[in-house]
């Protein structure tokens, strides 16, 4: 079973025919895509009837940004808290060189993921931090679900 990968714009698909694919990935893409309803009818045309989508994408406004502080501080109680630390020590060091964030462009909320996907059954929904850190977490299994993280995972199936 070979792989073949090939470089499209999600505008345009057009080298692919119509229900190509059974799963169809946007990981990390949505928030650097400027026309979510363009992009939208592309993957409609090319995913499969009940074919699936996946998103992951940062959340739009998330109360984290709030809390920065208070979030980045908690993450010294866990392992990868504190290896993301050190990563986002490097990281300052980079930006003068090239910012990341400064090209996303069009982040959704929880809600607007979910109106972006109307016609798509929802299977799954998931709103987490970046960083886990395991005690932090439990708390906030608590909070309504667009309060707890920064990023949102979604998976949906064509209906």
């Amino acid at each position: 079973m070979g792989v073949n990968f090939q470089v499209a714009s999600v505008y345009d698909l057009k080298d692919f025919q119509k229900d190509t694919f059974d799963i169809v990935t946007l990981l990390d893409i949505v928030e650097h895509v400027k026309d979510h309803k363009k992009m939208m009818v592309e993957i409609n045309r090319v995913l499969k009837s009940s074919g699936l989508l996946i998103i992951s994408t940062d959340v739009k406004n998330s109360l984290w940004l709030k809390y920065e502080r208070f979030i980045n501080a908690t993450q010294i109680f866990s392992k990868d808290g504190r290896a993301y630390r050190l990563i986002k020590k490097v990281g300052v060091y980079r930006k003068q060189f090239k910012n990341y964030h400064n090209s996303h462009i069009n982040c959704l909320s929880v809600d607007e993921l979910r109106q972006l996907l109307a016609g798509f059954e929802i299977v799954g929904h998931a709103v987490f931090p970046l960083v886990g850190v395991p005690i932090r977490d439990f708390f906030l299994s608590f909070f309504p679900k667009q309060y707890r993280g920064d990023h949102q995972c979604i998976v949906a199936k064509k209906i």
